[in-house]
């Protein structure tokens, strides 16, 4: 691992990863808007229909999600970065064929999100570990800060791109744009020169799956902050998946928006999530880590009623959404900045795989629930009620935050005492 007395920005491993992850991001943001679109706009999904949409792309994670943190901490990384992006350029690239011969339709949507869903989880379970290996811990913050960066970066103009393409192109065609991104983030993968170091050669032991699963999960409730973090991500998540499964339903079919309005709407979403990257470190070190947490949490939650100011008045509510997507992505960014260089720099080297996907495995594992929950109230008791309902979720979990000891955290340091008190609560497993 390099020094960083340089900087970030002057490691060129770290510049490699940041180049493919920037890409991959780029690609993820074009599906995450891209495949919505193509089931409200070209498939004229129901709600039900769209809420099963949007849980079939994290069923994978509550099936799978346990043994992808077990084997994280097992295999290399690197080759499983790698092999998940060019699965997925394959899977996008069917939806244009398809559509080719006429045959596309829902259930083939369906079916490319739940592989693709095994393919995100895989690099997202992998991916975390893997950062750290590559830059020294004290730069977590700094280097997740950066990637983050990219990251909205990616969810402006793929988002933006997305609608764009829905409305002057076609969906399907859509998809092929995700499928490069997806093989250059695999390229730039490859030409990183940093060796992992084997986990199985270097593990003193080997434990059974059902240990080490249960390490996971030990660890996290026994860490109160990451406890707290995860809690509260279960709730916001809950709520952020009714939220989202009628919200492109509801600007579509009671506001008229076209395809290319929803894009420019979402790619506010992306404009607050740089803007909180970029706030996030001076704004933790002015009033500190906690209560920059706590304030962020609140702020993300603030953007979610900006719904239902909108009336059908055309310009004035597309300013509205995009102030609501604004305040979102400003929140949320600033909180998992903090909220994963905490989790980071307190979980010990041979936890990073099994923590990080326990913690999927219950902050993701809840959104398919949430997906079809809002489908079915969405189409029962209404789209503008099942919106109030997600945003009543939104405050209770940012309230949920309060009771931990956030807002007396200054920095990461402050956690020492917690990182040996986990550590000696594993040994004792």
């Amino acid at each position: 691992m390099k020094e960083s007395k340089t900087g970030l920005w002057k490691q060129h491993d770290f510049l490699k990863l940041w180049l493919s992850q920037t890409t991959s991001q780029f690609g993820s943001q074009i599906v995450l808007l891209g495949i919505p679109l193509l089931a409200a706009y070209t498939l004229q999904a129901t709600p039900t229909q769209m809420g099963v949409l949007r849980a079939v792309e994290y069923v994978p994670f509550i099936l799978f999600g346990l043994l992808a943190g077990v084997f994280s901490d097992r295999f290399l990384r690197k080759p499983v970065l790698i092999i998940t992006n060019i699965v997925r350029s394959f899977l996008l690239v069917l939806i244009p064929i398809l559509a080719y011969f006429n045959s596309f339709q829902l259930i083939h949507l369906w079916v490319i999100a739940f592989f693709f869903g095994i393919c995100t989880l895989l690099y997202d379970v992998f991916y975390v570990p893997y950062l750290p290996t590559i830059i020294n811990r004290e730069d977590l913050a700094d280097g997740n800060g950066k990637l983050q960066i990219s990251a909205s970066a990616a969810v402006i103009a793929g988002r933006g791109l997305a609608g764009l393409l829905m409305e002057f192109l076609s969906g399907t065609t859509t998809m092929i744009f995700s499928t490069i991104m997806f093989l250059l983030s695999a390229a730039s993968l490859l030409w990183i020169r940093h060796r992992e170091i084997n986990p199985m050669k270097a593990r003193a032991n080997k434990k059974k799956i059902s240990s080490e699963i249960k390490e996971g999960f030990f660890y996290i409730f026994k860490q109160p902050l990451i406890q707290a973090f995860t809690r509260c991500a279960i709730l916001w998540n809950l709520a952020w998946y009714i939220y989202t499964t009628v919200f492109i339903i509801y600007i579509s079919v009671n506001l008229h928006l076209e395809a290319v309005s929803t894009g420019f709407i979402f790619a506010f979403l992306g404009i607050g999530s740089l803007l909180g990257a970029l706030l996030s470190k001076p704004l933790s070190y002015v009033i500190g880590a906690g209560k920059t947490t706590l304030f962020s949490a609140v702020l993300g939650a603030c953007g979610s009623p900006f719904v239902l100011l909108a009336g059908g008045h055309g310009s004035l509510d597309i300013t509205l959404l995009s102030v609501g997507q604004l305040l979102f992505g400003l929140g949320t960014t600033i909180y998992t900045i903090n909220g994963t260089a905490l989790r980071q720099y307190i979980t010990p080297s041979e936890l990073q795989g099994k923590v990080n996907a326990t913690v999927r495995f219950l902050t993701w594992g809840i959104n398919p629930i949430g997906a079809l929950l809002g489908g079915f109230l969405g189409e029962h008791i209404g789209l503008k009620e099942t919106l109030m309902a997600a945003i009543i979720g939104f405050f209770i979990a940012v309230s949920s935050l309060f009771f931990s000891r956030l807002y007396h955290l200054q920095n990461l340091k402050d956690v020492n005492t917690e990182i040996r008190g986990g550590a000696d609560m594993i040994e004792n497993l």
